[in-house]
């Protein structure tokens, strides 16, 4: 009814990761089922707190095998959330190496969009504290990231901690800086 394309969602959490992969295929299966329209899931990766799952492209990939509807699903990368759960991103070849293990378990057609935040907390912390861009664990690893071949042509959306407007302008800088280099 909003003319939505996308719907980002959190995996979950659950104290058995096999149960809750599995209900959590059983719950797309039914919420897709009922709805009938062109709407793409994405399965945001987690930082991995607690139970959370969805931290490993692996976890992703178990849950994306048992959606019937695939052309309904897809993934959305937390860059924070990555890094977080033991994914490095701080250098060229790392992130490099991140992206292509991302495709040979996932599949970049599958990924539709980017979360771009850096770090407040250590790599792999599996703790979720977002950052300003460039001012966090990650920090120069943001401009590798944003500038990867297999990310240029999709929608980047920052979720940075904000008081008003001036942090998101300072951002916003930062990432026109990160894309000049």
């Amino acid at each position: 009814m909003l003319g939505a394309r996308f719907l980002v969602m959190h995996v979950g959490s659950a104290p058995d990761e096999s149960q809750g992969i599995q209900q959590m295929i059983t719950g797309i299966n039914q919420a897709l089922d009922r709805v009938d329209n062109n709407v793409t899931l994405l399965l945001e990766n987690t930082a991995g707190s607690g139970n959370e799952l969805g931290y490993t492209f692996e976890q992703l990939a178990r849950i994306i095998a048992g959606v019937r509807m695939k052309r309904r699903i897809g993934v959305v990368f937390d860059t924070a959330h990555a890094f977080e759960a033991g994914y490095d991103l701080r250098t060229q070849e790392k992130v490099r190496e991140t992206f292509k293990s991302f495709n040979s378990i996932i599949g970049l057609e599958r990924l539709k969009l980017v979360h771009f935040n850096d770090s407040k907390t250590k790599f792999a912390s599996r703790s979720d504290r977002h950052w300003h861009i460039g001012k966090g664990e990650i920090g120069k690893g943001m401009a590798y990231i944003i500038q990867h071949p297999a990310l240029k042509k999709l929608p980047f959306i920052m979720e940075t901690p904000r008081t008003g407007l001036k942090e998101d302008l300072m951002n916003m800088r930062t990432v026109r800086r990160l894309l000049k280099k």
